[in-house]
């Protein structure tokens, strides 16, 4: 066990999350099953090459960046979830519970559950990031006439996948993802 997971303990015992490393020679998803990390054998995950460890789920997340420890949970705060596409719209390898996304111009991403996917359309899996707001009591020069003053994002973590894109035009969702991919 090396020391991450020692601290991940502290937070995570038991509780099943998500974990996205940062390394210098790669960027690897994986889960952590309650008492260890488990990322796909080609990431090659050396705790010696983390830049930044990132374990979450729907509730928190444990940061590691730049020898910085940060936990962050939602507890009083302002919230607003947003989806961002990640890279990889094909399935091009199959491992157990593990599929490879990638895309033609090259490159790959190992993710850690199998999601559904349609050989038709290409695949969307989207990082689940939760920005904190706040209001700034100083007044920004837009805001003025209405004598209020700026929501600004103080800071995120992420929160989860999910997948699909909402295709109807219609829908206040049109272009977002449909579906959470659960742990």
């Amino acid at each position: 066990m090396d020391n991450f997971e020692r601290r991940i303990t502290e937070y995570f015992k038991g509780v099943k999350a998500w974990a996205v490393v940062s390394q210098y020679h790669s960027v690897g998803i994986g889960r952590w099953d309650g008492e260890k990390l488990n990322f796909h054998s080609d990431v090659e995950y050396d705790a010696a090459y983390v830049t930044e460890l990132r374990v979450f789920n729907e509730n928190a997340e444990l940061r590691f960046a730049n020898g910085i420890e940060r936990f962050a949970d939602d507890t009083g705060k302002k919230l607003h979830d947003t989806g961002y596409l990640l890279y990889g719209t094909d399935i091009t390898e199959r491992d157990g519970d593990w599929i490879c996304l990638s895309e033609q111009r090259g490159g790959k991403l190992w993710f850690p559950k199998d999601v559904k996917f349609d050989n038709k359309d290409p695949i969307a899996l989207w990082l689940i990031i939760r920005h904190y707001l706040q209001y700034n009591s100083i007044r920004v020069r837009d805001s003025i006439a209405t004598g209020k003053s700026a929501l600004e994002v103080i800071d995120y973590r992420y929160v989860g996948f999910a997948q699909g894109v909402c295709s109807d035009e219609k829908s206040e969702n049109h272009g977002k993802y449909t579906e959470e991919v659960l742990l």
